[in-house]
């Protein structure tokens, strides 16, 4: 027996109210994805790079890559490579 999807679960729940962003670490990049409730919406690639480690608050991300840290909108810091990163007491991102 086959279920036809319906509208509302074919909807991506990106633009709903209550969705939330999560990031990823992955070997193959930064996936960003779209919850909301229990269902995934929207989802894709967002940097392509062996991402190891992410964090982010409110709409500031920085990434730990092989190559470097990213910050913004995946501006190189010529920090070098890292495995961790996050963001001290006072909002300044750390490796």
């Amino acid at each position: 027996m086959s279920h036809d999807l319906t509208i509302d679960e074919k909807r991506v729940y990106a633009d709903r109210t209550g969705a939330t962003e999560v990031l990823v670490a992955a070997e193959q990049g930064l996936v960003v994805a779209s919850l909301s409730a229990d269902l995934v919406g929207e989802f894709g690639l967002d940097h392509r790079a062996t991402v190891r480690d992410v964090a982010a608050t409110g709409d500031r991300r920085v990434v730990a890559t092989d190559e470097d840290v990213l910050v913004g909108s995946y501006d190189p810091t010529d920090f070098g490579p890292a495995v961790a990163v996050g963001f001290d007491g006072e909002g300044a991102p750390v490796a």
